[in-house]
């Protein structure tokens, strides 16, 4: 019988490779979706953080209408260039996407060849 969190997660990952063009792989140790672009871990909780989603907020306000709003996550004693850098998947897509295709799965070289 599948617990409601494993059931969470399934529908998580479905929905992450619907977005991005790819396929969920079932399995542990494994990448949650697969495709041509991404290696894609999923993690769904009841809730996130709220200094993150603190964060995001402060970020989403300040920022000009013309910005993206991005948290940057970083480990005191670590290296800079291993930060996390965190934005909105709305967002993610209009950055990415090349050319608005809303394929993810599509790099800007790729696509420009059509």
């Amino acid at each position: 019988m599948t617990s409601t969190r494993q059931r969470r997660g399934s529908q998580h990952e479905r929905a992450t490779a619907a977005a991005f063009g790819g396929e969920r792989i079932a399995g542990v140790g494994r990448r949650d979706v697969s495709c041509e672009r991404w290696s894609i871990e999923c993690k769904s909780k009841a809730s996130l953080p709220k200094w993150l989603t603190g964060a995001m907020e402060q970020a989403e306000r300040q920022r000009r209408p013309d910005t993206v709003a991005l948290v940057v996550l970083h480990a005191l004693g670590e290296r800079h260039d291993e930060d996390l850098v965190v934005l909105r998947r709305k967002e993610f897509v209009e950055l990415v996407c090349a050319k608005g295709s809303g394929n993810l799965n599509v790099s800007p070289t790729q696509e420009g060849a059509e």
